[in-house]
């Protein structure tokens, strides 16, 4: 500090670096010494934890110093997430003993924030990392056994270059061989062996194309599932790698580990079942079968049909089979699976039946024919004797408006979507025939689009709305209800037709 004073540099604040608690001595002296306030000169000794520091440092009113001579106002701080982190820290009795497998151990500050997330982990679940630096060099197929048992997992962090990579592979094959939890990061990921010195071990590759035992399958899906997020988290603690967030690779990994213990292909994705739920309709490929399966309850929809040439084809809608030159045979019943072979198809049915039939009709209804409306508007008006025409224009460059993932922005599409021809339906009692609500956007924006109308002619008559579903009787009466000028209420029925 002479030395610094020297040189025309005056300190605000001391922070003296200690391995042990200082007399009020030595904070008198230093504060002498280096012409400033006792309460400017801070301890900061060696701590047990890295993470007590903050507390200690709060607790010596370090900050308070700080702001006070930078002139600002001093908060009340709110630690109490920290002084949580660091009771968990305290209170921690267990410990699991991780081997990092690295080129660079012998740095351990090169893995530091590898290391960190380990015991961040750790502290999140109330137990100790301790953590086994393991040099990849040094480690071969030969001596892994004994370098790499009685851990709980095996870590294999990124790096540049070739050396080391036989080790981190040795140690990707020892940890799947074992059942020991492994995670690879950036070029450990890709040293996770895709090969397998035993024909029971078949290996593991995080692709939409993923190599099994007898060839590699390829999966397609159509749905949503219930407990995809439970699923994936169990699948995590056993060691795999997502890539995305999709319900599809959740379900390829799925199928991939009960192939694993299953003799076949078609065995796994029925044990798959037995755990997987909610929505899902899925085509899978190995290089000698197409297998199909339909969920329990038959939400969504599933049909093949062949071709002329004894192809078979999969898909959601028979509309799809006719464009490519395919015959549709029939549908695929809720929870079958269906194994196409040389030998033509195979059902299994030990699925069917296992759960209530819950069909969405929607499926059926509006994908595949977006403009349904039309036959019931036609139907409607025959039968009432009020002509029909066309009041809204479409414009057919914006596609299906509920999918957009907000309201704002469905109403914008909605808007550029439909125009109402004024001059059709201005002055006019209109009837509304509409064949599927999702989300009521588009009752909205006409309501929208016709209370414009009656700004610009108020003594106009007020519209008459109808909506008619055309799958049963009972949703077309619970559409049926009356918009009075200037109402915003849902209508009634709303809620149960949906």
């Amino acid at each position: 500090m002479k030395e610094l004073q020297g040189l025309g540099v005056a300190p605000d604040l001391i922070v003296l670096r200690c391995d042990r608690p200082l007399d009020k001595a030595v904070f008198s002296k230093n504060a002498l010494f280096c012409n400033v306030r006792p309460d400017c000169v801070i301890e900061n000794r060696t701590l047990e934890s890295l993470y007590e520091a903050p507390l200690m440092l709060e607790q010596a009113s370090l900050a308070q110093a700080a702001c006070r001579r930078l002139m600002l106002e001093v908060p009340e701080p709110d630690l109490w997430e920290w002084e949580e982190l660091v009771d968990r820290i305290a209170a921690a009795e267990d410990e699991v003993r991780i081997g990092l497998v690295g080129k660079y151990v012998e740095l351990h500050d090169a893995y530091l924030s590898v290391a960190e997330a380990l015991r961040h982990a750790g502290y999140a679940h109330g137990v100790r990392v301790e953590i086994d630096w393991v040099d990849s060099g040094e480690l071969n197929a030969g001596t892994c056994a004994r370098r790499l048992s009685g851990l709980d997992g095996i870590i294999v962090p990124g790096g540049f270059e070739s050396r080391g990579v036989e080790g981190m592979v040795a140690a990707a094959r020892y940890a799947r061989e074992t059942s020991v939890p492994f995670l690879g990061i950036s070029w450990g990921c890709r040293r996770r062996s895709s090969s397998s010195p035993a024909p029971a071990l078949p290996g593991l590759h995080r692709r939409g194309v993923r190599p099994l035992a007898g060839g590699r399958m390829t999966l397609a899906h159509n749905g949503n599932l219930s407990n995809a997020d439970e699923l994936r988290c169990a699948l995590e603690l056993a060691g795999a790698i997502f890539h995305t967030t999709s319900d599809t690779e959740t379900i390829a990994y799925l199928v991939t580990r009960k192939r694993l213990r299953c003799p076949s292909i078609e065995d796994a994705l029925s044990a798959a079942m037995d755990e997987i739920a909610g929505a899902y309709s899925l085509v899978l490929m190995s290089p000698q079968k197409l297998i199909c399966a339909r969920d329990p309850h038959g939400f969504r929809p599933l049909c093949y049909g062949v071709t002329d040439e004894d192809i078979y084809v999969v898909a959601s809608e028979n509309c799809a089979l006719a464009a490519v030159g395919a015959r549709f045979l029939r549908d695929i019943d809720s929870g079958e699976i269906i194994v196409f072979t040389a030998e033509g198809p195979q059902a299994r049915r030990e699925h069917c039946q296992s759960a209530p039939r819950a069909s969405c009709v929607f499926e059926y209804i509006y994908f595949a024919r977006p403009d349904s409306g039309l036959d019931a508007a036609l139907g409607y008006a025959r039968a009432s004797g009020i002509p029909w025409g066309m009041g809204l224009v479409r414009n057919r460059y914006v596609k299906r408006t509920f999918i957009s993932p907000g309201q704002s922005a469905r109403l914008d599409k909605v808007r550029l979507k439909l125009a109402a021809m004024g001059e059709c339906v201005r002055g006019w009692r209109v009837v509304l025939v509409d064949d599927s609500i999702v989300r009521g956007v588009l009752q909205r924006a006409l309501s929208y689009r016709r209370a414009r109308l009656r700004a610009e002619e108020p003594l106009r008559a007020q519209a008459l709305r109808v909506r008619v579903r055309p799958c049963s009787e009972r949703q077309a009466a619970a559409g049926l209800w009356r918009l009075a000028r200037g109402a915003s209420e849902e209508p009634s029925g709303h809620a149960g037709a949906e």
